[in-house]
């Protein structure tokens, strides 16, 4: 009796091992199901994104047509004005304010209602794609305010928390040369620190999930030339480029906010002053030194404002006689007026504005208020 208890005490263990050993593969298949299910509905995730992708790609591109207005010299700019909408008017391109209508006969052919500079392209859709440029154009901002407002509570990753930087250039894709990859950046932050982190650095790029790069971080150490990156617009994809506001090429900006004699700098400030309208081209994400670039690479460029806390500035074609505004509220402009220098160390000053081209050698400025009555002969050694 005692051998068959041992007997059936040693059967009864190896069925509950038995059991227990059926309940756990039933489990490990359960959980390898559930596994499979999680999988498959990740990739169903996953190709519906893809196609919403897709779609909204095509629909992108039915919306806007890449396109460049030219005449026979080339492209349209404002070095190469082509005939305009009217014959009052000019086509510059992509150089053309966003809300001026110059350029829109361009797209009538392709069966479209305007051009638009920022996209560099012929659309039907008054607000597609607010950007950075778009909604800081009065008629844009004027049509387009609720599309601007979603588009600024979402576009942060450019702009810096501690507002130690400024955007690189004035057009989606700009960069500074000599940009050098960096290693280990997962996110623009990081890339960010590298650049902070970096004495000698002066502006960082991040680009992220575009046709030329994918997590991709450089460096530069100058900002002598602005270039044009070879990557393709794409809605989804991240390009940031931003340079330190007050480190270009180790100078401090500060510095070069006076009046200086000099070809390079051929500038008079006047503090706390501005031309109320005549602003001919709007710049956002700028220093002092871009806008005086900027100014320079125009013939028609006389002068420009620039706003102290915001980083923009308006370049003007206003003849240099126009009476400036002291009065604004709480001083947010000050002007800077283009000087030509010529022979003898002396700056003479040529007046441009609409179809007037006055060249007043013998005079220069000597108050705020730049009135006939307050110009003084000056003196020109040949």
């Amino acid at each position: 009796m005692e051998q068959d208890k041992i007997l059936q005490d040693i059967y009864d263990k190896k069925k509950r091992e038995e059991l227990i050993l059926q309940e756990k593969k039933l489990a490990e298949q359960k959980e390898k199901e559930r596994l499979a299910a999680l999988e498959l509905e990740k990739l169903k995730e996953k190709q519906r994104l893809l196609k919403e992708k897709q779609e909204e790609e095509r629909k992108l591109k039915n919306k806007l047509i890449k396109f460049k207005p030219k005449n026979k010299k080339g492209y349209c700019s404002s070095t190469n004005k082509c005939i305009g909408i009217n014959k009052n008017s000019f086509c510059l391109g992509k150089d053309q304010p966003v809300g001026d209508g110059g350029c829109n006969s361009y797209c009538w052919s392709l069966g479209k209602k305007y051009y638009r500079s920022d996209l560099e392209g012929c659309t039907n859709e008054d607000c597609l794609e607010p950007n950075e440029i778009s909604c800081n154009d009065d008629w844009f901002l004027k049509i387009c305010r609720s599309e601007c407002s979603d588009f600024k509570s979402k576009d942060n990753d450019f702009k810096s928390k501690d507002n130690k930087y400024t955007r690189v250039g004035t057009k989606w894709g700009e960069y500074c040369e000599g940009a050098k990859k960096t290693e280990n950046v997962e996110n623009v932050e990081q890339c960010k620190k590298k650049c902070d982190s970096n004495k000698d650095c002066v502006s960082y790029t991040y680009i992220n999930n575009l046709n030329c790069a994918n997590n991709y971080c450089a460096i530069s150490t100058s900002c002598n030339k602005i270039l044009p990156t070879g990557c393709e617009w794409k809605q989804d994809g991240t390009y940031i480029s931003m340079k330190k506001i007050n480190k270009i090429n180790n100078v401090n900006e500060e510095s070069l906010n006076t009046t200086v004699n000099t070809e390079s700098n051929n500038y008079k400030l006047i503090k706390n002053a501005a031309i109320s309208g005549y602003n001919t081209k709007h710049l956002t994400n700028v220093s002092v030194l871009d806008c005086k670039k900027a100014c320079d690479k125009e013939d028609w460029c006389n002068s420009f404002d620039y706003y102290k806390k915001q980083n923009k500035c308006d370049l003007s074609n206003a003849p240099k006689s126009i009476q400036l505004k002291t009065n604004y509220k709480n001083n947010p402009y000050d002007h800077y007026r283009k000087n030509e220098l010529i022979k003898g160390g002396y700056y003479k000053k040529n007046f441009k504005g609409g179809n007037k081209n006055i060249n007043e050698n013998l005079y220069i400025d000597m108050s705020i208020d730049q009135s006939s009555e307050c110009r003084k002969k000056n003196k020109i050694i040949n």
